[in-house]
């Protein structure tokens, strides 16, 4: 064979490049260094092009430089590389005609690969023929059946080799160890085979089954599958996409019972037992079939009539009303830009219908360790969300820096101070304010202070609990201040009279006092059921939102006690501006909830937002933001039969402005004129008449 025709020659190195003449390499390989590569690849290309010099100079590089890793050690990419370069090696030496050293590159090639074959059709019959008698002389063959399955692995003297189809497996001559393997069954090891050059011996092996696999189908697929609370895999589609999955194969489950769990969205949770029992007559997998998960639903109502505001559900924008959800847990929102205020938490059960009314509420973003301690009534009122770790050491840092040495003392009382604006990258965008608790040092010594922020102000609300009382009682003390903007009018004023007891003071035309028969200067016997002790016994009532008539008895001059039946209409109370800033009060929660409702509340909401939101920014020093809210709180007559409101706002936003330089204060104070009788501050502050004599601060 001095020669190959070009068509051999071409068919021959088109089957070594796809690798059709070695064994193949097992998958995920590392490939070839470059350099071998290359060198492969000319020895290739020369041996295409007849030039065997130069093919085998190539042939020998890759073979000499891979020389060193001949052994069981060699991984199966580098070995198949290797028995590809002796091969070229081998039959350029043959077709030079130098056929002794041919054999000594074939006899290298066996002791490397000795189950490497050669094509006749490819090589040639008489190169194929001398690589049979090299090999004859080194290698031999068992003829392996293992029982009751195939093995899928054998393990020569420490290489693991994949068994032939044919069961017929190469071995270089000598004594040979196997072990012998298959999934689910023990490992079998045969040792002290002697293997005879050429010859073919049978060996037969038992398999021992210690495991069985399960086959499974699902309807739908993407169904998780686990077995005893271990994931086992999911799903994937079979050939119709809409149908049965395609096989799911849970490998080497040990004898005994077992419990299948199978879980997919919006589907029922199926738990199936299975027993697993070694079968000699059938070691096959357990064929479980097809499982079918019927479907699963709940459904949540959410009423939100507002114009303002979007509904949520987990993240995407929905319509209000009623929706079908599949069971777990969902998170529920109405979002008004890109604030959410209203946010509910829900986990479902299969078959469950909820029904939500939100209720719009601020939100309060808490280190986790402080969310356990709220109360019922603050979770209930207050969308409740996680501070982050960086976030809450940046805001404590502020926080001790602006308190200094002088925090709170061991006393339910609020210290208030001013920091610059945080900007805080991670700050959640549905919360109004940060709740923390951080080291204080007074006059007692070291304690710890709960902490109210506002980072967009920066403004820190500060207040030590109780001795004894848990860290987060003053935090949820001051998050439990409810925002009570309505109450009652009643249109008379009461007065404690030396001798003679509890008078009428005053009764306003057309109010409800007027309408019922009530006179100035009538003794009070009874105010809705008791005795009356004082005037303050009438503010109970004016703050309190009707909820029916009240009953007042009474006596005039004839001293004989009348019943009279009030039926109240609302009012808008306006805090007392100097309330308002009395040391100890807790005031940030309150803002929160006012500009809340100053976003998506009703009308009536909405104007006694403005007004408390004005007074309130006013008494935590935010003048210019004060002015802002109080000029546009346009309260209704309907809201404020008193006119009392009206007298706050303008009084307030007059001692504003005049405050602040701003010419327009003199306008203020003249339409002030026609409330002339109202009382700043409500019914307890002064007449509005008395505080305009004075001059503004």
């Amino acid at each position: 064979m001095a020669a190959l025709s070009g068509f051999v020659r071409r068919a021959l190195v088109a089957a070594l490049l796809a690798g059709a003449v070695l064994a193949t390499p097992a998958p995920c390989q590392e490939p070839a260094p470059v350099k071998e590569a290359d060198a492969l690849v000319r020895a290739e290309q020369a041996f295409l092009d007849a030039d065997f010099e130069t093919a085998l100079a190539a042939a020998r590089q890759v073979a000499d430089a891979l020389a060193g890793r001949e052994g069981a050690a060699l991984d199966d990419a580098t070995r198949a590389r290797l028995a590809r370069a002796l091969d070229l090696v081998a039959q350029s030496l043959f077709n030079l005609g130098r056929e002794s050293e041919a054999r000594d590159a074939l006899a290298r090639l066996v002791a490397v690969e000795p189950g490497y074959r050669v094509d006749e059709a490819l090589a040639g019959r008489e190169f194929a023929a001398l690589f049979e008698s090299v090999r004859s002389e080194r290698v031999g063959w068992i003829r392996l059946a293992c029982r009751p399955l195939p093995c899928e692995s054998v393990t020569v003297d420490g290489r693991r080799i994949a068994p032939p189809e044919d069961g017929m497996v190469a071995l270089p001559a000598g004594t040979r160890t196997l072990v012998l393997s298959r999934h689910g069954f023990r490992d079998e090891t045969v040792g002290g085979l002697e293997i005879a050059p050429g010859a073919t011996l049978d060996v037969t092996v038992e398999l021992t089954q210690v495991a069985r696999d399960v086959v499974l189908r699902t309807e739908p697929s993407g169904v998780r599958v686990s077995i005893d609370g271990t994931p086992a895999g999911t799903t994937e589609p079979g050939a119709e996409p809409a149908g049965a999955s395609a096989p799911l194969v849970l490998t080497e489950i040990a004898p005994g019972p077992h419990v299948l769990v199978l879980e997919a969205p919006c589907r029922r949770r199926v738990e199936q037992p299975v027993e697993i029992v070694l079968d000699a007559r059938d070691p096959g997998p357990l064929d479980l079939g097809v499982i079918p998960l019927a479907e699963a639903r709940a459904q949540v109502t959410i009423d939100w009539t507002r114009d303002e505001g979007t509904v949520l559900i987990d993240g995407a924008p929905a319509a209000a009303g009623t929706h079908t959800l599949c069971p777990g847990v969902h998170e529920l929102a109405v979002a008004v830009g890109t604030r959410r205020i209203w946010v509910e938490r829900v986990t479902l059960a299969d078959g469950e219908q909820r029904r939500f009314a939100p209720r719009p509420r601020p939100g309060i973003a808490l280190p986790p360790a402080l969310v356990a301690g709220l109360s019922d009534e603050v979770r209930a009122d207050w969308n409740v969300l996680t501070l982050a770790p960086a976030v809450r050491e940046t805001i404590a840092r502020t926080v001790r820096e602006a308190l200094g040495e002088d925090p709170p003392a061991i006393a339910p009382r609020v210290a208030r101070r001013t920091v610059a604006a945080l900007q805080l990258a991670s700050w959640p965008p549905d919360a109004a304010l940060a709740g923390l608790v951080v080291d204080g040092v007074g006059p007692l010594g070291r304690h710890r202070v709960a902490v109210l922020v506002d980072p967009r102000r920066g403004l820190v609300e500060a207040s030590a609990p109780e001795r004894g009382a848990p860290e987060v009682a003053a935090l949820d003390a001051a998050l439990a201040r409810r925002w009570r903007p309505f109450g009652s009018y009643l249109g008379l004023d009461l007065v404690l009279a030396e001798g003679r007891g509890v008078l009428v003071a005053a009764v306003a035309k057309d109010s409800p006092a007027a309408g019922a028969g009530l006179a100035t200067g009538m003794r009070v016997v009874s105010l809705a059921g008791r005795p009356p002790s004082g005037p303050a016994d009438l503010d109970a009532l004016r703050e309190a939102p009707p909820a029916g008539p009240v009953a007042i008895e009474a006596a005039g001059r004839d001293a004989v006690a009348t019943k009279f039946e009030l039926v109240p209409t609302r009012q808008l109370r306006a805090p007392s501006p100097a309330a308002l800033a009395a040391p100890g009060r807790a005031l940030l929660g309150l803002l929160a909830r006012a500009e809340v409702l100053r976003a998506v509340g009703d009308a009536d909401q909405r104007a006694a937002a403005l007004v408390w939101s004005g007074l309130l920014l006013a008494a935590l020093g935010r003048d210019a933001e004060a002015v802002e809210a109080l000029d546009r709180a346009a309260v209704p007559a309907e809201l404020d039969p008193s006119t009392d409101a009206r007298a706050t706002v303008g009084y307030a936003l007059w001692r504003l402005l005049a405050r602040l330089g701003d010419p327009y204060a003199d306008e203020v104070r003249a339409r002030l004129a026609p409330l002339a009788g109202a009382r700043a501050g409500g019914r307890a502050g002064p007449p509005l008449e008395f505080v305009l004599a004075g001059s503004a601060p």
